[in-house]
């Protein structure tokens, strides 16, 4: 499941500096990514006495085919593929992914007659884009975004029930339902953030203050609609949480969520920053694990992905669609933000803090998403939700080894 992840994760990469860039950058590039690879798999066979992978258990063939027949009937009730009905989010999907198919590489506009490149966070598409190219066009290319969206997904439950050592449908099925259910509660903060005097739409609330808005904390229905790049740090999430957020492969985690959701990789950055402070509060030795070659070559990797993306980045952007600082200057600003993470996050760890709180990634991630919603990016970008998936995800897992040990 690491190396099925990984493969689908970094292949994108090796299209990206092979496609997109000159033979000056994209050599040495995907030498360093074929470094990565290499010294990942050296040192799981280090640290698993010769073995590629250290888990013991092994999932059954009923279990194995009741997880495939789940995964395909989200993707397609989903419109993974577009053979079902998509959510309207998909136009913007679909138009990324039919100009990467149709047009050369790098995309180019012409826009006010400047000639300006597509920077976006092509990470999802770059695999389906050049198979249409080679194959069956935009048609061809849906179809095996679609089936990479699954197999994503299909991952993401393996990797769940793994996590969880979820051995029998049984358990297997409550973990996926409630997979689907779990959020945060968005209408009693709603609710309460009304009776204020503070206004809100459809997923949002919106304190009285300019430029201040909160999308939902939610895993589902956002990576089986809207944010299905969601998929890969929640994938990224797993692995880290299996490698217990090990400083020697945070870079090579990471390093392909740039080029997937920015914002999905700085919220599991953010997380990996916050273990490390908890770590060093409490005198362990992590900070020099951090100085390997592997992140090294991560970073230099990551300029090149940075450069790539800065287009976007620094591309003025409206009022509403801004970065900001949540500015609390009043207490019914305060209190809008300690009611949204109450009721987003807070009462899940107020029921889990007796079962988890020596644990440092539990306590790490309540601190990172207390930070999340103190940034914001205007009421339609995806920073909250982008920026928290996979730290509500890592909730999640808590949330199920405490009601699985309880079940005994």
């Amino acid at each position: 499941m690491k190396g099925a992840l990984l493969a689908l994760l970094y292949l994108p990469l090796f299209v990206f500096f092979m496609g997109w860039c000159r033979p000056l950058v994209s050599v040495p590039c995907v030498s360093g990514l074929l470094f990565l690879l290499w010294d990942y798999r050296k040192r799981l066979k280090e640290e698993n006495g010769g073995g590629v992978d250290s888990y013991e258990g092994e999932i059954s063939i009923l279990s194995f085919v009741f997880i495939l027949v789940f995964a395909l009937a989200v993707s397609l009730l989903a419109g993974y593929g577009h053979i079902f009905t998509q959510h309207y989010d998909w136009i913007k999907h679909n138009a990324i992914l039919h100009d990467m198919t149709v047009r050369d590489w790098p995309v180019l506009y012409q826009a006010e007659g400047v000639e300006k490149m597509l920077s976006y966070y092509v990470g999802l598409y770059l695999v389906p884009a050049a198979i249409g190219k080679v194959l069956g066009g935009c048609w061809g290319a849906e179809l095996v975004l679609g089936g990479y969206l699954f197999a994503l997904l299909l991952i993401v439950f393996l990797l769940t029930v793994r996590y969880l050592s979820c051995r029998t449908i049984g358990r297997q099925a409550i973990v996926f339902a409630l997979f689907f259910l779990f959020s945060g509660l968005f209408e009693p903060a709603h609710l309460m953030n009304g009776l204020m005097g503070c206004t809100g739409g459809v997923n949002m609330v919106v304190a009285d203050l300019p430029n201040i808005h909160y999308l939902c904390f939610r895993i589902m229905p956002l990576t089986v609609g809207a944010y299905v790049q969601g998929l890969a740090s929640l994938g990224i999430a797993a692995l880290a949480l299996i490698d217990r957020f090990d400083g020697k492969h945070i870079g090579f985690f990471l390093l392909p969520l740039l080029l997937f959701s920015p914002f999905a990789c700085a919220g599991l950055f953010l997380l990996y920053l916050t273990v490390f402070l908890f770590r060093c509060l409490h005198k362990e030795n992590v900070l020099k694990s951090l100085f390997s070659p592997s992140n090294f070559v991560c970073l230099a990797l990551a300029a090149v992905l940075l450069l790539y993306l800065w287009g976007n980045i620094s591309l003025e952007k409206p009022g509403n669609a801004g970065f900001a600082l949540l500015q609390i200057r009043s207490f019914r600003n305060a209190m809008v933000y300690v009611l949204f993470c109450v009721f987003m996050f807070g009462l899940y760890y107020a029921c889990l803090w007796h079962s988890f709180a020596k644990e440092d990634i539990f306590v790490a991630n309540l601190a990172a998403l207390c930070l999340i919603p103190l940034v914001t990016m205007g009421a339609y970008n995806d920073w909250c939700q982008g920026a928290s998936i996979s730290l509500m995800y890592v909730l999640f897992l808590y949330v199920m080894r405490f009601l699985l040990s309880s079940e005994g």
